[in-house]
This record gives C-alpha cells, sequence and structure tokens, in this order.
C-alpha cells in the first residue's frame, strides 16, 4: 500500500511538472467553458474581426481593439458573419488571448440592425524582415498547448485551410512572442498560400502595418525563405 502511495505521489509530481513547462512554453489564456458577450462593429474583409470600442485615450481619440473571429472548430467565422460588414453587432462567445492577440471563439452572432463607424485605418509601419514560424491564431493564443511547432503542424495547417487567420509568432530580444497577422501585397487574406511553411522556421521580407491593436505582415510567399 505504501508502494502505490508513493507511485501516485510521484506520478502527481511527474503532471504538475508536465503542466507547468507547458504553460511556460505557451503561456495563452483560453477561457473555455466562460461565454461573453461583446458589442461592437463587424469587418469581414480580409478577415472576420469584431472592433470594439474602449473609449478615448488622454489625447482624446477613440481606441479599438480588434477581435479575430473564429468559429467553434477549425475554421474562420466567415459564415455567422456573413453580409454584416460594417454592421454592430452583439457575439457570443469565448475569449482566447495571448500577447498582442485576441480571438473570440464565436457561437452566436446578434445583428443589431444599425451602422458601426468607420473601419480603423491601416497604417503603414515601413519595411521589415521577420523570423519566426507560421501558426494558426486560434491554437496559437491558448486552445492548444503546445499551439505551435512540429508536433502542431497538422493541426495548424487543418485550422488554417479551414479559415482560420494565420499569423507569424516570432520571438522577442526579451524572450517574449509576438504576433503579426499575415496577408498578402494586396491585403488579402492568405491561407493556402502558406500551408508549405507551418511549423517550420522562416524568414519574411515585406511591409509592416497597424489595423488598431493588430499587427499585419503583408509579404510575397515567393519570398519566404526557409532557415533550415
Amino acid at each position: 500500500m505504501k508502494t502505490l502511495y508513493l507511485t501516485l505521489a510521484v506520478l502527481a509530481l511527474l503532471v504538475a511538472s508536465l503542466m507547468t513547462t507547458t504553460r511556460g512554453k505557451d503561456p495563452g489564456v483560453d477561457e473555455y467553458g466562460k461565454e461573453v458577450f461583446l458589442e461592437g462593429t463587424i469587418r469581414e474583409y480580409p478577415h472576420g474581426i469584431l472592433e470594439v470600442d474602449y473609449g478615448t485615450n488622454p489625447q482624446g481619440q477613440r481606441v479599438y481593439r480588434q477581435f479575430l473571429l473564429v468559429d467553434g472548430a477549425k475554421g474562420g467565422a466567415g459564415p455567422l458573419i456573413q453580409g454584416l460588414d460594417g454592421q454592430k453587432a452583439r457575439i457570443r462567445g469565448t475569449m482566447i488571448y495571448r500577447a498582442n492577440l485576441a480571438v473570440l471563439e464565436t457561437f452566436e452572432v446578434e445583428d443589431l440592425e444599425e451602422p458601426g463607424p468607420p473601419a480603423t485605418a491601416v497604417l503603414e509601419q515601413g519595411p521589415v524582415v521577420l523570423e519566426g514560424e507560421i501558426v494558426d491564431t486560434k491554437c496559437a493564443c491558448g486552445r492548444m498547448k503546445p499551439g505551435s511547432g512540429v508536433a502542431h503542424r497538422e493541426c495548424a495547417i487543418r485550422c488554417i485551410r479551414g479559415g482560420i487567420p494565420p499569423t507569424l509568432k516570432v520571438r522577442q530580444a526579451e524572450g517574449d512572442d509576438h504576433f503579426y497577422l499575415l496577408e498578402n501585397l494586396e491585403g488579402q487574406a492568405v491561407h493556402d498560400d502558406v500551408l508549405p511553411w507551418v511549423a517550420d522556421p522562416i524568414r519574411i521580407p515585406g511591409t509592416l502595418f497597424r489595423r488598431g491593436s493588430l499587427e499585419v505582415l503583408r509579404f510575397d510567399p515567393l519570398e519566404v525563405e526557409p532557415l533550415l
């Protein structure tokens, strides 16, 4: 009996150690099972987004937070928000967030039948060359742990193919991860074009843009360079 208790204690310590290690590698927050209601303006293109008004900053400017919209499985929220571009809506869903990204897993969309404010301006930040890994936003934010790397490659490919926006995960000098939403040179969503590079270390030259709280990298898929 003492041996059994000792074995169970050791197993418990191993599980706790594994969970701690996993959280340290992928520190995203998934509020699975906790539903919220968010009101904002739907943007259908190039990615499904809910823009939420967070009031004004000290300079008196309106502040909007952009939440990437995905469905409850491995797809984007396109069918749920079709025809609602520019309209105010109330969404029931679950939050998933990490670093500079916020994802809203969308269960129900209520059209408030009122036009929203103009879309947040897209501001060019200049040319960059970034090194990192292409991941899907939902899993990388916290739905899966790990939500990146070779072990997660097949899941990420299915998610991106299903319409979940791909993002470039870049390790900062201080050790934290930062995420750049990926678009082509025309500012359109990319999905199939990035599948060959998912989970591999790569270098991407492109131009950085900011859309509210989102940082966007526009690039030519033909210029992606593998680092291995």
